[in-house]
């Protein structure tokens, strides 16, 4: 996992990637964070490599809501499938994955972070699927009936209550 400070590759272990060969055309550039496939070319410095840049997921950034927060609670749909969770640098990451029906392709897909915990010595995440309408609607043609999608999402671990247990010596 990387940010994109001031055009550079930063790891979450404050490693920089000079990026020397790029297959993705600058893309990755328009996004905060990202996950990168490279190769090292060189290492330049203690902490600085010159990389090829093969390929590149996005990552969302949300932060956790308060189920209090929640302007609809009944209209979230909760079929997000969690693949992987792991901690780097100041987030908590996952991988995440859901599907989606054609008919809901057009649709634009809102992804939440809840934190649904009763009382302050526990946290209960609640990730949230949400459809609004679109303002233009798109061919459904060549649409497969069920869509996979795959997705990345961090949270700082400064959302995180210090106070839960287990969550202190992070």
């Amino acid at each position: 996992m990387a940010n994109i400070v001031d055009g550079k590759i930063i790891s979450d272990q404050q490693l920089e990637y000079q990026v020397i060969e790029d297959k993705t055309e600058g893309a990755y550039l328009k996004h905060k964070r990202v996950i990168i496939q490279s190769d090292i070319l060189e290492k330049v410095g203690d902490k600085v490599y010159k990389i090829r840049l093969k390929d590149y997921a996005p990552v969302m950034i949300k932060p956790i809501l308060k189920m209090k927060d929640i302007d609809n609670p009944a209209s979230l749909d909760t079929n997000i499938t969690i693949l992987q969770s792991w901690f780097s640098g100041e987030y908590l990451n996952f991988a995440l994955s859901f599907d989606i029906r054609k008919e809901q392709a057009d649709k634009l897909h809102i992804i939440q972070l809840v934190d649904k915990s009763t009382n302050e010595k526990e946290l209960k995440l609640l990730f949230t699927h949400s459809t609004k309408d679109r303002q233009e609607n798109s061919s459904k043609q060549n649409i497969p009936d069920i869509i996979h999608y795959r997705f990345y999402l961090s949270t700082k671990k400064e959302f995180l209550k210090s106070d839960n247990i287990g969550l202190s010596q992070l």
